[in-house]
């Protein structure tokens, strides 16, 4: 055993002790856990609603991608997705050549009793899996793109349909980024404006962030956006960042969804936010940039006034 495995034993012996100092300190984080727990029972006591009992079509399909240990979880995700004021026509979720059907749980594998669409084989693209073939099979359609390990509010779709509505062109989302320049440069990304929320009108210098959904209208990128070298080559971990300069290729704005709770109810206890600290804080994100826009020709900077 090594030096670091011995320092991660220390630390997860002390992690209650420092949770408990946590919510003492910061009692908005324990009545957020609350929150979700309650919301988790109440999902599961309800259980699921078949989507094609929810009356007339909404025009918009449901997009998701999961592996791993996630898929004990992610039935939680779609669960909240099958109990929303405006249902969506169709859930997919797509999974890679790892994960087969032997390896999905028959929590999950119920739900496709209900509407889910459980998609196998896929090239694993990690996160770029979640809109990469429903963007292009489902052309015609609104395609909401989800993550795996949150509990999606009841309004979700609702308030997503409902900005779109109003502006059909624009990228519309429920959690939005202001990007920041400093002398025609862009500042780093941990120095960004998150979670913006001044106005919901469209705006070219807003990324949409996929945690909180993020709806993309018909047809909204042309054949470069799913072009897999340079999909690769730049990283799989930077599917906003991908998208966001495919939007300022196709000179497609962003606007905020307006909603009273950006953040979606947490599902585990404590959240795997290592690739999110290394991308944010890390210069991840950063060096993300820069690759993509080497690749694509595009500038980032050109975005903020």
């Amino acid at each position: 055993m090594t030096a670091k495995d011995d320092l991660k034993n220390v630390l997860k012996r002390f992690k209650p002790l420092y949770k408990a100092c946590r919510y003492v300190r910061h009692p908005s984080v324990l009545k957020r856990r609350l929150d979700s727990w309650a919301y988790r029972w109440m999902l599961l006591l309800k259980g699921p609603s078949s989507l094609s009992d929810a009356g007339e079509p909404s025009g918009v399909t449901v997009s998701l991608t999961s592996y791993g240990k996630r898929l004990n979880i992610v039935h939680l995700t779609i669960l909240s997705l099958m109990r929303q004021s405006v249902r969506p026509d169709r859930i997919v979720l797509w999974l890679d050549v790892e994960e087969g059907s032997g390896a999905v749980p028959g929590s999950l594998r119920k739900l496709e009793g209900y509407g889910l669409d459980i998609r196998y084989g896929c090239e694993d693209l990690k996160g770029h899996k979640k809109y990469f073939w429903a963007l292009r099979e489902f052309a015609d359609s609104c395609v909401i793109t989800i993550d795996d390990d949150v509990m999606y509010p009841a309004d979700t779709v609702e308030s997503l349909v409902a900005a779109h509505k109003h502006f059909p062109d624009a990228v519309v989302a429920r959690r939005v980024n202001r990007m920041v320049s400093a002398d025609g440069e862009l500042v780093p990304y941990a120095e960004w404006e998150f979670e913006w929320h001044e106005c919901d009108v469209p705006r070219d210098d807003l990324l949409a962030t996929g945690v909180g959904g993020v709806l993309y209208p018909p047809r909204c990128f042309g054949d470069q956006a799913f072009d897999l070298d340079p999909i690769e080559s730049t990283g799989l971990g930077n599917d906003d960042l991908w998208l966001k300069a495919n939007e300022i290729i196709e000179g497609r704005k962003v606007a905020w969804a307006p909603c009273e709770r950006m953040h979606p109810h947490e599902i585990a206890a404590e959240q795997d936010d290592g690739l999110s600290v290394l991308n944010v804080q890390g210069g991840g994100n950063d060096a993300s940039i820069k690759a993509i826009e080497r690749a694509l020709g595009v500038s980032f900077a050109s975005c903020v006034e």
